[in-house]
C-alpha cells in the first residue's frame, strides 16, 4: 500500500483537492498523479499532468503514460451540471462525460489498474422521478435521467460496470454536497443571508438528501483501498432529510441571524415561475427564475444510503446543522 500510485482526474476541482490531501494523509508514501485539462501544478500532487481525456488514446499518448504502473484511479473530471444545461450542447456533455470517461477506462484496462472509483451523481434520477417523494430512491431503483448531465453520468455508470474487465469498479452517487467552501445553490443562499437578504421562504415540506464533503472524502478513501471489499454502486448521503426552509433556518442560526417569523405564500413563487417559463420560450433561453428554479427550492431529492452503511459499515460524522455551525459560528470549534 505504501508505494501505491494513485491517479486523480479533475485534480484541480473542489472535491478532488480535498481527496488528494486526504489520500496523502492516509498514505504519505503514495504517489499521486493529478490529471486536469486546465494547466497548473495541482496542490498535493507529486505529478501534475495536463490532458484532455476525450482525445484519442494511443500507446504514446499523455493519458496512456499517466496510468503506467498506477494502482487506483479516482475519476472526478467531467462537464458539470449547470442551470442552463437544458439548453446546452448535448454533444459537449457526451464528448466529455462519456467519450472522455471511456478513454480513461480503456487506458486503465491497458495498464492493469486494480480499482476504478467513479464519482457520479443522484442527477441520474430525473427531476420528475425525484419529485414523487413517496420513498427515498435507492441503488435498486431504475434511473430515468432528464438532463444531459444525468444521462451522461448514468451512461458511464453502465459502461464501467459492463466493460471494466479485471478492474474492480466502484461508483459513488453523491447527493448535494455541503461543507467548508462548498459551491452551488447552498453557497448562494449562505451569501444572501450574510448580506442581510431575508429570503422569506415558506415551508414547502420537501425532502432533500445531502452530504458533507468531509464524509464524501472518507468514503472515497475507504473504497479506493486495493484491499477494500467495496464493489459496484453506492449512494452517499448523511442519512438525514432536510426541507429547504429548515436549511435556511440552519444557515441563519449559523450566521448569527435571528429566525424569520414570516414567509411569502407559495403562490407568489408558483406564478412567477410559470411566467419565467413563458419568457424563456420567447427568448429561447432560460429566464433567471422559472419552474426549474422553483423545483430546486421546493422539490424533493430524497435518497437512501443504507447500502453503503450495511456493506461497508460506513457512518457519516457530519450533518448539515453541525457542519454549518462549525463553519460559520465563531463560538463553535471545528
Amino acid at each position: 500500500m505504501s508505494n501505491e500510485i494513485i491517479v486523480v482526474t479533475g485534480a484541480g476541482g473542489f472535491i478532488a483537492q480535498k481527496l488528494i490531501h486526504a489520500l496523502k494523509e492516509n498514505n504519505p508514501q503514495c504517489i499521486i498523479r493529478g490529471i486536469d485539462i486546465i494547466p497548473g501544478s495541482y496542490s498535493g500532487c507529486d505529478e501534475s499532468i495536463v490532458c484532455d481525456l476525450s482525445e484519442e488514446i494511443k500507446e504514446d499518448s499523455v493519458l496512456h503514460k499517466a496510468l503506467v504502473n498506477a494502482d487506483v484511479v479516482y475519476h472526478l473530471a467531467g462537464k458539470v451540471h449547470s442551470l442552463s444545461e437544458v439548453r446546452g450542447d448535448d454533444d459537449e456533455y457526451w464528448r466529455i462525460n462519456v467519450t472522455g470517461s471511456k478513454n480513461l477506462l480503456e487506458a486503465s484496462r491497458q495498464n492493469n489498474i486494480k480499482r476504478f472509483v467513479f464519482f457520479s451523481s443522484v442527477k441520474v434520477f430525473g427531476e420528475r422521478q425525484m419529485n414523487s417523494g413517496l420513498k427515498p430512491l435507492s441503488e435498486t431503483d431504475d434511473a430515468i435521467p432528464d438532463t444531459p448531465y444525468g444521462k451522461t453520468k448514468l451512461e458511464f455508470e453502465r459502461i464501467l460496470c459492463q466493460e471494466c474487465g479485471t478492474i474492480t469498479p466502484v461508483i459513488l452517487r453523491l447527493s448535494m454536497v455541503y461543507g467548508p467552501n462548498s459551491k452551488g445553490n447552498l453557497k448562494r443562499m449562505i451569501s444572501a443571508v450574510k448580506k442581510g437578504i431575508p429570503i422569506p421562504l415558506p415551508e414547502f415540506h420537501n425532502k432533500r438528501s445531502m452530504v458533507d464533503v468531509r464524509d464524501v472524502i472518507r468514503v472515497a478513501v475507504l473504497v479506493g483501498q486495493t484491499e477494500s471489499s467495496a464493489k459496484g454502486l453506492y449512494q452517499v448521503t448523511d442519512g438525514n432529510v432536510y426541507t429547504t426552509r429548515q436549511t435556511l433556518d440552519y444557515i441563519r442560526e449559523a450566521c448569527g441571524k435571528p429566525p424569520l417569523f414570516f414567509a411569502i405564500p407559495k403562490p407568489f413563487f408558483i406564478i412567477p415561475a410559470k411566467i419565467g417559463d413563458m419568457i424563456g420560450k420567447i427568448l429561447g433561453k432560460r429566464f433567471f427564475f422559472d419552474s426549474d428554479s422553483l423545483n430546486k427550492l421546493a422539490g424533493n431529492a430524497w435518497f437512501s444510503s443504507d447500502k453503503i452503511k450495511q456493506d461497508l459499515c460506513f457512518v457519516p460524522k457530519w450533518d448539515l446543522h453541525k457542519s454549518l455551525l462549525s463553519e460559520y459560528n465563531k463560538g463553535t470549534n471545528k
